[in-house]
């Protein structure tokens, strides 16, 4: 059965790889994401991801969309039922590189993610894109 550590460090291969099909598989039909990326129609609050099939339809939009990127765990703090992952992420907007600096908080159940709080700084790729 998969760890929290091993769902994390999945949750960054299938991100290296733009595997849509892999990133789903490390939920559980009914988890919930949420990522500050997301957000509802007015902009004002995160909008949750709710079950598997839409939280990889997600992730493979995103992965045709976003141009090439690094993403890099550099360092996960894990037990038998969750795990914090601080990361990097490096894109270029344009011509101009961003980096960003996060925490994904990961509550697992049974070998897979049940909830993922995903936050950094959404502002840098909002200065980034202007």
């Amino acid at each position: 059965m998969r760890t929290p550590r091993d769902l994390a460090l999945g949750w960054r291969d299938a991100l290296l790889a733009r595997d849509g099909d892999a990133f789903g598989r490390l939920f559980a039909d009914d988890a919930v994401m949420v990522d500050v990326e997301h957000r509802t129609p007015d902009g004002r609050a995160a909008r949750p991801l709710v079950g598997r099939p839409e939280i990889q339809a997600v992730a493979e939009t995103w992965f045709r969309e976003v141009g090439a990127f690094d993403y890099v765990v550099d360092e996960v703090l894990a037990d038998g039922e969750r795990a914090a992952v601080r990361w990097t992420y490096r894109v270029t907007s344009g011509s101009t590189p961003v980096e960003l600096e996060g925490v994904s908080w990961l509550a697992c159940r049974d070998g897979e993610i049940v909830r993922a709080d995903v936050h950094f700084d959404v502002h840098a790729l909002l200065v980034a894109a202007e």
